[in-house]
């Protein structure tokens, strides 16, 4: 095994782990009650969140942000959510 592919394989078991411990905390219907909780389209909001795939800014994400379902894992001049 090369180690690009042990590094490979370290992320994805890295992913999963944080996917599963983020379950823990987050239950699907809390997330659903916070997300489109009061909203007049919960629908689209719901489609908002499903579409999150790691690549959107901060700026893109900050209500959420605030509400604590995403995270800023890169830099107050470059948020990554």
């Amino acid at each position: 095994m090369t180690t690009d592919e042990v590094f490979t394989s370290i992320q994805q078991q890295n992913e999963i782990i944080i996917s599963l411990l983020a379950r823990l905390v987050w239950t699907p219907e809390k997330i659903t009650a916070i997300v489109t909780g009061g909203k007049r389209n919960p629908d689209a909001y719901r489609t908002v969140y499903n579409a999150l795939d790691g690549e959107k800014t901060g700026i893109q994400l900050a209500a959420w942000l605030e509400e604590g379902i995403v995270l800023n894992v890169g830099t107050d001049t470059l948020p990554e959510i």
